[in-house]
């Protein structure tokens, strides 16, 4: 799944029980420049 959006929040559904799934969120600043978002790399807390 990809996505861009301002929500804080996210609605999954078809998780099936006993599998095991990995996340992956990346934050980004998009400053209205074409292909020039800047990415938020640092783990979160870091």
């Amino acid at each position: 799944m990809v996505g861009a959006t301002s929500s804080t929040s996210l609605t999954l559904t078809g998780l099936v029980t006993n599998v095991e799934y990995t996340f992956a969120v990346f934050d980004h600043n998009d400053n209205a420049t074409s292909r020039a978002e800047n990415y938020l790399l640092t783990p979160h807390g870091a």
